[in-house]
């Protein structure tokens, strides 16, 4: 994991990916796509383990709004469907904004926001709207700025959804019908390790497989209310400078 899923560190290597999504979406400032996406497994059994694992987890954590036993996990990529952080430490049951503000990412562009540096993620309007993490504007006006600028968000953001389908597609255990019959420890292990021979098999320029997948079993179905909205968990001054981002990265598109 340390050395193949790694979140960009340096001012260097967070430039390289700015240009790269400027380039090709032309969205400034953005550093990775983030969302959660659904890893079934089977009903865990507290009953039967109890003995051998006396920490087995409670089973309604992993029974997710679709109907099935479930990881939700998180991943950040580049432009480039190169994973560049994961998360698969919780069930199908927990929403994609818990999971983000449980993360160490969240943490890390915090930090990078309070040393001013203007970065940030892009994420469906699933995701509470700060200055580090920018959400699609709901309902823009047709040919506005706020219009071009979902648009725009749309099209950078699609590069996690492939990043979804390429890495079931090459890892078919991962599939919706592809059940991992293992304690959801060990399940989350073995996605771990599928995205790190994806970034393997990326990085090595093996051609992917046919056909790939038009769509991943995403987390949460995306939520259809305002994503500045002080319902989110968060201060009420991370919301004003979330808004203020925003109002900013409009005026440089």
């Amino acid at each position: 994991m340390e050395k193949w899923i790694k979140f960009p560190k340096t001012r260097q290597d967070r430039a390289f990916i700015k240009q790269e999504f400027q380039r090709r979406f032309g969205l400034p400032g953005v550093i990775g796509c983030i969302d959660c996406t659904h890893i079934a497994l089977v009903k865990p059994n507290h009953e039967e383990h109890l003995y051998i694992e006396p920490r087995w987890p409670s089973e309604h954590l992993f029974y997710n709004r679709k109907g099935y036993h479930s990881l939700n996990v998180q991943m950040v990529c580049d432009s480039n469907l190169l994973i560049l952080n994961v998360n698969a430490k919780f069930g199908g049951a927990t929403h994609d904004s818990h999971i983000w503000s449980s993360s160490r990412v969240e943490l890390y562009m915090r930090e990078l926001h309070q040393n001013n540096e203007k970065v940030w993620l892009l994420g469906d309007s699933g995701y509470p709207q700060r200055p580090w993490l920018m959400t699609p504007i709901l309902n823009a006006v047709e040919g506005s700025r706020e219009d071009q600028y979902t648009r725009l968000h749309v099209q950078a953001r699609n590069c996690i959804e492939r990043c979804f389908g390429l890495l079931k597609a090459m890892w078919r255990c991962l599939l919706r019908d592809r059940v991992l019959h293992y304690h959801p420890r060990v399940a989350s292990k073995i996605t771990m390790a599928c995205c790190v021979l994806h970034n393997i098999a990326l990085q090595s320029g093996l051609p992917p497989p046919q056909p790939l997948p038009a769509a991943h079993d995403n987390g949460d179905d995306t939520m259809m209310q305002d994503p500045t909205s002080t319902a989110f968990v968060g201060s009420q001054s991370e919301v004003i400078q979330g808004r203020a981002m925003l109002s900013c990265l409009l005026n440089r598109i």
